[in-house]
């Protein structure tokens, strides 16, 4: 077993525990299951990692959960906002990188590009949000 894939499973399970959390609460129910499945896909990508076998369906599977789906959830919390053509542009923008970098897997400059440029977007989005927010 990989040194990291204890804290992998621990990261994953927490989200995936978190999203039914969120749900329940009614703090955010887009966000919640987005977190849910990102927890559950990490989870997945986590142990086929190990396998020797299916280490590219593994690291596929992370990629999605940490550079499509949670940033999907980032950007839906507390709720989804359409209020302005930008925030539909911020979304792409979180998760466009994650859905780019699930072509370049074994390319680590390409992935940290990605993440990079999915962690401005939150900047901005989070920006944004602020300005933009009533009370």
């Amino acid at each position: 077993m990989n040194a990291w894939a204890p804290a992998g499973f621990v990261v994953a399970g927490s989200a995936l525990a978190a999203g039914p959390l969120m749900v329940r609460a009614g703090v955010a129910g887009w966000a919640g299951w987005l977190t849910a499945a990102a927890g559950l896909t990490a989870l997945a990508g986590t142990w086929l990692a190990q396998q020797a076998a299916a280490t590219m369906p593994g690291q596929v599977l992370l990629v999605v959960a940490w550079m499509v789906l949670l940033p999907a959830a980032l950007w839906a919390y507390p709720q989804p906002r359409w209020r302005h053509p930008l925030d539909a542009v911020l979304g792409i923008v979180l998760v466009a990188p994650g859905v780019v970098a699930c072509f370049y897997i074994a390319q680590y400059s390409v992935l940290g590009l990605m993440g990079t440029t999915a962690a401005l977007g939150l900047v901005v989005q989070t920006w944004w949000r602020l300005e933009r927010s009533e009370g």
